[in-house]
């Protein structure tokens, strides 16, 4: 069952954007926002406060300095990797202050590569420039959660991690699907014992629950339920029209389970 809750609403003109400064978060609150949010002013205060944040990283919206206070170069930092993930500690500056963080950049597959360059070619045409080879290879790159640094941060908190680490190939003979891998080396690194676990039966069965999560229900409230945009104002009016939306989202899941 769904169970959602719309803590704050506000309307600006279109003299203000967007920015983190308009929610009322607190102390332990974790923000997960796009890359409208680069803004260091924001980040700053809200680290300062106890609140996580993780956004996805513009290079063209915010710059990133390294322990030595200099520029990061994105374009520099990845051009020679060799990797297809990469781990890079940041500080973000306001002013005098900084925080500590780090930008994770996995490297997209050769046809998700080309994918992303031909959209940015093609909104580029239509803005009327012609992107740069340093944004075309940043566009073979992608923000995720996959990394040694994060999977060794969970091991360390004694969590499980299921991290994808890359695309899985479609279109497998079913006996490669079904097999269960080899058994990895006693001394496998952390990185090398996830990617083991996770194609495992029950490593699969378990990463599958992910179709079940927040997403696919957004989906079907906006598309087969139709609700697209609220219709009252005012924080209170909104709250209730939500709860509306989830009650018949629920009434609907109750009935497809009944019946």
């Amino acid at each position: 069952m769904v169970k959602l809750h719309l803590i704050h609403v506000q309307v600006t003109d279109k003299h203000e954007g967007e920015n983190l400064g308009h929610y009322p978060l607190q102390e332990g609150d974790v923000v997960i926002a796009d890359r409208g949010y680069n803004q260091p002013k924001y980040l700053v205060e809200l680290v300062g406060k106890g609140i996580g944040v993780v956004v996805r990283y513009n290079p063209q919206g915010m710059n990133v300095y390294d322990s030595e206070q200099r520029k990061i170069d994105l374009y520099d930092s990845l051009m020679d990797t060799p990797e297809n993930s990469r781990c890079i500690p940041v500080r973000i500056r306001k002013e005098n202050d900084y925080i500590e963080g780090y930008i994770h950049a996995i490297r997209l597959p050769p046809e998700q590569t080309e994918q992303a360059r031909r959209r940015l070619r093609a909104n580029a045409k239509k803005e009327g420039y012609t992107p740069s080879d340093r944004a075309l290879f940043l566009a073979g790159f992608d923000s995720g959660y996959f990394s040694a640094f994060n999977v060794r941060v969970l091991i360390e908190k004694s969590i499980r991690a299921f991290i994808a680490s890359g695309r899985q190939p479609h279109n497998q003979p079913l006996e490669e699907r079904l097999a269960e891998p080899p058994e990895p080396p006693k001394d496998a690194d952390p990185v090398t014992a996830m990617q083991h676990r996770m194609k495992t039966e029950a490593g699969k069965k378990f990463y599958a629950k992910r179709k079940s999560t927040v997403e696919p229900v957004f989906g079907i409230i906006k598309e087969v339920m139709g609700f697209r945009r609220f219709m009252l104002r005012g924080l209170e009016a909104v709250k209730g029209e939500w709860t509306l939306v989830c009650m018949a989202f629920n009434l609907k899941r109750l009935c497809v389970l009944c019946t």
